[in-house]
């Protein structure tokens, strides 16, 4: 019943995303009152209010795409790490809310969210990354990017969990 929910509401938001990029964003407000779990009245569902304020909480960045790398969620600490908010991030290319950069070189290198889903592995994040967020500030970070499956082993997307790390 738990698995047939949430499978409901993650299919009823993939739906609602595709019809948002087919309408140019003109939706994206019924996006940002949803998310892959279930309503918080629901009975039968008393975990999901409980894990939705952990990961509003939780001081890691969150984000995590769909397979085409569209955001589909992003935790209060994302929105603070990548200088952009969650109504602005969702249904947007991931790419498009941060870039990284090699520290030495100073050069755009790829964001190894499509590794991560291509080959169905966690991929960490280098210690000589930074990122430059939506407001050109960059950060030392560490994290991972991994793949998320659906109860049927497919890969549906990617989550990207990341801190600010201070150098001394």
């Amino acid at each position: 019943m738990l698995l047939e929910n949430i499978r409901e509401n993650v299919v009823r938001n993939m739906n609602l995303m595709e019809d948002v990029h087919k309408n140019k964003r003109s939706n994206v407000s019924r996006l940002t009152s949803l998310s892959v779990f279930p309503p918080m009245g629901d009975s039968n569902n008393q975990l999901f209010p409980w894990l939705a304020t952990i990961l509003d909480h939780i001081q890691d960045a969150i984000i995590t795409v769909d397979i085409l790398e569209k955001v589909t969620f992003m935790s209060p600490s994302a929105e603070k790490l990548f200088a952009c908010r969650r109504e602005k991030a969702l249904c947007r290319n991931i790419r498009e809310i941060f870039t990284m950069v090699d520290k030495q070189a100073g050069s755009l290198i790829p964001l190894p969210v499509t590794e991560s889903i291509r080959q169905n592995k966690v991929i960490p994040l280098k210690p000589s990354v930074l990122i430059l967020n939506h407001a050109h500030v960059r950060h030392n970070v560490e994290g991972w990017v991994m793949p998320m499956t659906n109860e049927y082993g497919q890969i549906v997307g990617a989550t990207l969990i990341v801190h600010s790390v201070i150098i001394n």
